[in-house]
């Protein structure tokens, strides 16, 4: 607690780096594994004083790529680390499992930097800002080695992120491919259909391959979108969210992001 008011935080994540040495009882009792239990019930109790005494206090769940992120430790804490592999392509796979289970609102995507530390792949920016848009996103990079030129794309890309987070984070989702597919994207929609986020994605070579036409879910099939997508040019152009129908003149809007490895 003197931590956290010392140094004014407001975010704290909560991780365990270092598994125990000769854990449990050494004289034969028969709960000698007794000591996970405690200890997994004595981070809840922490946690829950820390709930108590500062409720505006964000609290991020992080162990060994994901190994605390279960309902009991969700249901203290805001958002979950995902997984050590930052990877921006690897996080497709990571990041199309993880919410079968889990939405996205405490899945956390950070960008870090490029070339990945774990991987050594390099991956342009904007296609790490956009896989990271797909949770919560975070930016776990060392800024100073950024350039003046990413920087200001940086906080373009949140400025962005911020403006449909709530559709990200609180909308239903449909999943728009599946890993190892060409492309890959995911879809939003917010729960009044006024809104819907569409990420895509082509982790491989580009070459001449058109961007494939996308089927769209969750829409009103009444309704004529408003299309604006992540170059900052707006396309007032109706189209069929999944199959023709009739329209009305009125209009709605439909963010949408696309990237591409490579490009």
């Amino acid at each position: 607690m003197w931590t956290v008011d010392a140094f004014d935080v407001d975010f704290l994540k909560w991780d365990f780096n270092r598994s125990f040495t000769e854990a449990g009882s050494m004289g034969g009792r028969t709960d000698v594994r007794r000591v996970f239990v405690e200890h997994a019930l004595g981070t809840q109790r922490v946690l829950d004083r820390l709930r108590t005494a500062r409720p505006a206090l964000r609290i991020g769940a992080c162990s060994g790529g994901g190994g605390r992120i279960d309902l009991a430790s969700l249901a203290r804490t805001d958002q979950a680390w995902t997984s050590d592999n930052t990877d921006a392509v690897d996080r497709l796979t990571i990041q199309h499992g993880f919410p079968q289970v889990y939405p996205a609102q405490v899945m956390g995507a950070w960008v870090t930097d490029s070339p990945n530390p774990y991987t050594r792949r390099s991956v342009p920016l904007g296609f790490r800002f956009h896989n990271a848009m797909a949770g919560v996103l975070g930016v776990g990079g060392d800024l100073t080695r950024w350039s003046a030129e990413a920087l200001d794309a940086a906080a373009g890309f949140v400025a962005r992120y911020k403006a449909v987070r709530e559709t990200v984070q609180h909308g239903d989702k449909y999943r728009l491919g599946a890993p190892g597919d060409a492309w890959q994207a995911v879809q939003y929609v917010a729960g009044n259909d006024v809104e819907s986020v569409v990420l895509q994605w082509r982790p491989g070579p580009t070459g001449d391959m058109p961007v494939p036409r996308l089927r769209l879910h969750g829409l009103d099939l009444q309704a004529v979108y408003h299309v604006d997508d992540d170059t900052g040019r707006s396309r007032p152009t109706p189209f069929a969210p999944a199959r023709r129908s009739p329209r009305t003149g009125w209009r709605r809007n439909c963010r949408a992001g696309r990237t591409r490895a490579g490009c």
